[in-house]
């Protein structure tokens, strides 16, 4: 699972450098308020085009040229996506403040079979339907190994046993790690 959780990490510093290192000519990703849940508790939404024309963003590409290189060398082996040409916007939201909740919202031309085809990969996948959509659950990171992660847990519920009677500690997850849930909306989405 060790490698879901590089492969993640690795998905993150690529986006980010993508937008950092595309070209001002990249498509406008606007806010689409059609995708939010009225009762949104906080939003980022990134414009790749309007991040990409910034000063910083031409000043990161002049000075790294071989990360561009090999930034639009990753995504396209790995999901069929030229950062400067098909990455368009990313929009993050949470209904609340819990910690590991949230929803990701990437608007790309991407090859669909690719990105599927990597989610297929995972050791432990998850496959479910909803709206007519096939949801792909991962599981992307335990938590500080079985032992230190057990302790914890000994430790926390202990004291929470301690303040609150015998209520039960809900504070992990019975899958033992964070989870992540991907579905193919359609070509951009």
């Amino acid at each position: 699972m060790e490698n879901h959780q590089r492969m993640l990490s690795r998905i993150v510093a690529a986006l980010t450098a993508a937008v950092l290192l595309a070209p001002a000519s990249a498509v406008a990703g606007k806010l689409q308020p059609s995708q939010l849940p009225q009762d949104t508790a906080w939003l980022l939404h990134l414009d790749f085009e309007a991040l990409s024309a910034s000063k910083l963003a031409e000043k990161v590409r002049e000075a790294k040229p071989q990360l561009t290189e090999g930034v639009h060398h990753w995504f396209s082996q790995e999901y069929g996506i030229d950062p400067p040409e098909d990455l368009r916007s990313i929009t993050m939201y949470s209904r609340d403040f819990k910690r590991y909740t949230g929803t990701v919202i990437l608007q790309a031309d991407y090859e669909r079979s690719k990105a599927m085809e990597k989610m297929e990969q995972a050791s432990q996948l998850k496959k479910t339907t909803w709206n007519d959509l096939t949801l792909y659950t991962v599981t992307i990171a335990h938590h500080h190994g079985d032992a230190a992660h057990a302790k914890h847990a000994d430790r926390s519920s202990d004291k929470r046993r301690d303040q609150a009677g015998k209520k039960k500690s809900r504070h992990h997850d019975k899958s033992g790690g964070k989870q992540m849930t991907v579905a193919f909306v359609d070509d951009n989405t």
